[in-house]
């Protein structure tokens, strides 16, 4: 026979209040059932908890040594519920999160800074990986978001369309295509590039669109980062064609921003597991990340 929660509630609340009478209010049930409860308790420790002195309860020593115990353990109980209570409330918890390095940029920072300074108790981990690897870490129940860009085909993601970037060409101030209300594919015959990596997606579509113009760039830089691609350009290390929803947020005293034709797009996705239900946390930062992104579209 073991001893039940109930009894030890009993005990506690006996150790608490001094009396059956009070210890039973404390608990809500009446006083012959705490005295049952206490009873029971005593017989399966094979001791005395209490002795009645002058009308009153006495705790034995035993009682005496087994109180800071059970005290132990509901403090540990207390801290279990505020948790739970803090959890629920989005004011603890962790959000992993994990995006393709094309949206490392302002805009994915600006909405985690705003998200954790709502959310002071929420820990935050943020990684930037490719897209393959972020589709395994959301598929295995590493990170609790992926953000990355078409197509997700993974059996165990499920994706939400998060943002549509057009592209735009990036230039050094000054630069003679600076000039043009718009870039062509053509005008890229010659000049110096920074592109994305091969396997890119917006990579390989501008790579169609300049062969079928006939342009031959020449290959400086490969980066896996817009931010990157951005700071070369200001540097005057070549020009780049990238995503303007990556870029929005960036400061742009050093380079200017023309619209890019022929026009292509490229999709941004919010991704979970298809078994694992978003958490509040998870869910809140999604709506924030999705509001913000339907900002951009709008500007």
């Amino acid at each position: 026979m073991k001893l039940t929660l109930r009894q030890i509630e009993a005990f506690r609340a006996v150790m608490q209040a001094g009396t059956i009478t009070r210890a039973a209010e404390l608990l809500h049930v009446s006083q012959p059932a705490v005295s049952v409860l206490v009873a029971n308790m005593e017989t399966v420790l094979g001791y005395q908890l209490f002795r009645r002195q002058r009308g009153r309860l006495v705790p034995t020593g035993e009682a005496e040594a087994l109180y800071p115990e059970v005290e132990r353990a509901f403090v540990g109980l207390d801290e279990i519920s505020l948790a739970a209570v803090a959890i629920g409330h989005m004011q603890a918890g962790v959000l992993r999160l994990v995006a393709m390095p094309v949206f490392a940029g302002p805009p994915l920072s600006e909405v985690i800074a705003r998200f954790a300074n709502a959310h002071p108790g929420v820990s935050i981990v943020y990684e930037v990986q490719p897209r393959l690897t972020i589709l395994n870490w959301v598929a295995t129940h590493r990170c609790d978001l992926g953000i990355s860009i078409e197509p997700a085909d993974h059996p165990s993601v499920q994706s939400r369309p998060l943002a549509i970037g057009v592209a735009v060409c990036v230039l050094p101030r000054g630069h003679r295509l600076a000039r043009k209300p718009q870039v062509t594919a053509s005008d890229l015959d010659g000049e110096r590039i920074i592109s994305l990596p091969a396997e890119t997606r917006s990579r390989r579509e501008l790579d169609r669109l300049l062969e079928q113009s006939g342009a031959r760039p020449v290959r400086r830089v490969e980066t896996r980062t817009n931010q990157a691609l951005w700071q070369l350009v200001e540097r005057g290390v070549g020009v780049g064609v990238v995503s303007r929803f990556a870029l929005t947020g960036t400061p742009a005293e050093r380079v200017t921003v023309r619209p890019f034709q022929p026009a292509f797009v490229s999709k941004a996705l919010m991704l979970n597991a298809r078994d694992r239900p978003p958490s509040r946390i998870v869910a809140a930062f999604c709506a924030q990340l999705q509001a913000y992104c339907d900002t951009l579209d709008q500007a």
